[in-house]
């Protein structure tokens, strides 16, 4: 496990999103093998992908077996940090207990699982500071309280049955692949307004301050890891450096030259305060230079007007 040149097989469980799409180029890219199972894979489905959802417990199961696979990374979740109650207990069904016999099965199976829970939301509110690993956890939204659950039954998981685990948290990733018409993201979607001339919708007064990461030093990350051989261990992904969704809008404005209108709505009882991670754990691991968020909106501008032409 500890041969970075060593190629893997890899799982992506809900890899058809926005992070699975960057996840599977990043670690194609260095000669892993990578397959995807998500309903929401395209049609026709690429001879990797499968259309199976982590609810199907024996599709699922199967589907370790037959791509023999050493390595699962879970991205699946229905929910979004603001989702209401029914939305959670749909997770419960079709997601949470589905993915607890996904992690016996690795287990039995001698299949690393690496977790994508939430940096953004399962510290709840850690006041000033950066949140290490080691942070209480005490989430605000239901879908930081779903992270939490995987995160302890992985770690049940491992005292019971052995399995070898790796949780991620997360900041708030953003950049290629990303829809800017979406429901979540705050850099896509203000980027996504403003090019289309259209005002952004805000929920409070733009001054919670929020760590936001590079997806691809996201996606490089999770291979880093992987190569190294991390295992049982829990790592902040994230940038060290917090702003305010003020500033991002003052960025965004910047970056694509446009005015962009802000409509305020009344904050949410969900939302966090502030978060911004600390990573001395990841970069005592692997080399670790996340891209300033300047620099990273830059980049991402250019992708969205190459593919869009704007």
């Amino acid at each position: 496990m500890n041969d970075p040149h060593q190629s893997r097989r890899i799982l992506l469980v809900g890899g058809s999103g926005f992070v699975g799409r960057n996840l599977s180029e990043t670690l194609g890219r260095r000669g892993h093998r990578v397959f995807v199972a998500d309903p929401r894979v395209d049609d026709p489905a690429p001879p990797d992908a499968f259309r199976v959802p982590v609810a199907d417990r024996a599709a699922m199961q199967q589907l370790l077996h037959d791509t023999a696979v050493d390595t699962v990374i879970h991205l699946a979740s229905v929910l979004l940090p603001s989702s209401p109650a029914e939305q959670f207990e749909r997770e419960v069904v079709e997601v949470l207990l589905p993915s607890f016999a996904l992690m016996d099965a690795c287990a039995r199976a001698s299949v690393r699982f690496v977790l994508f829970s939430s940096g953004g939301t399962v510290y709840g509110d850690p006041g000033p500071g950066r949140a290490a690993e080691s942070q209480a956890l005490a989430p605000k939204s239901r879908y930081g309280l779903a992270k939490v659950m995987l995160e302890e039954y992985a770690r049940l998981c491992h005292r019971l049955s052995g399995l070898q685990y790796l949780v991620l948290r997360p900041s708030n990733p953003y950049g290629r692949h990303q829809r800017v018409n979406g429901a979540q993201g705050v850099v896509a979607v203000a980027m996504g307004r403003a090019l289309a001339g259209l005002p952004l919708e805000l929920w409070g007064d733009g001054e919670g301050v929020r760590d936001y990461l590079d997806v691809q030093d996201l996606c490089s990350a999770v291979a880093g890891l992987l190569e190294r051989g991390a295992t049982n261990a829990v790592f902040n992904v994230g940038s060290g450096v917090g702003h305010s969704v003020n500033e991002v809008i003052a960025l965004v404005r910047q970056v694509t030259g446009r005015e962009l209108e802000v409509v305020h709505r009344p904050a949410r009882a969900t939302d966090v305060r502030r978060i911004v991670l600390d990573t001395t754990a990841l970069a005592a691991t692997i080399e670790w230079r996340p891209t300033p968020l300047a620099e990273g909106l830059q980049r991402f501008h250019r992708e969205l007007t190459a593919a869009h032409g704007r």
